[in-house]
């Protein structure tokens, strides 16, 4: 079993930059096979899922009227997964997509608690830092 293992080549995503087993279970098969060596594009499922959910995004906004702004900053990759909160670490309960549909750009997934917190301080890092200091000045460490 662990030489049927080692023998599968690993393939390496250019988006998450994980190395993953080259087999259909992590990788499409490419549609180019004469310029991919292996026959599998350079992007595991997991972020062809997540690109694919930025462009359905972005196609949405466009069709209700809206523009596709381009961001002067260099795309950075989803915090988080759909299987696990980007803050907290939790895998249990809802975990739901933080973007801005203005843009459709996805920042990254949160279960349902940290997503709360982030829309009800609109993502202002000073003042969730103020709040932090008072929590910690009024309350009993745990």
């Amino acid at each position: 079993m662990d030489e049927e293992q080692e023998s599968i080549p690993t393939r390496h995503c250019n988006i998450c930059g994980e190395d993953l087993p080259e087999t259909v279970d992590y990788f499409y098969p490419s549609s180019l096979k004469g310029y991919s060596r292996s026959h599998h594009i350079h992007e595991c499922k997991k972020c062809h899922a997540l690109r694919d959910r930025e462009r359905a995004l972005r196609r949405k906004l466009l069709r209700q009227g809206g523009e596709e702004k381009h961001v002067s900053q260099p795309r950075r990759k989803p915090k988080g997964t759909p299987e696990c909160c980007g803050a907290c670490g939790k895998s249990q309960g809802n975990i739901v997509g933080d973007g801005e549909e203005a843009t459709g750009t996805l920042y990254g997934y949160l279960c349902l608690k940290c997503y709360k917190l982030v829309q009800a301080f609109n993502a202002d890092v000073t003042r969730l830092k103020q709040v932090q200091v008072y929590i910690q000045y009024t309350r009993k460490q745990k």
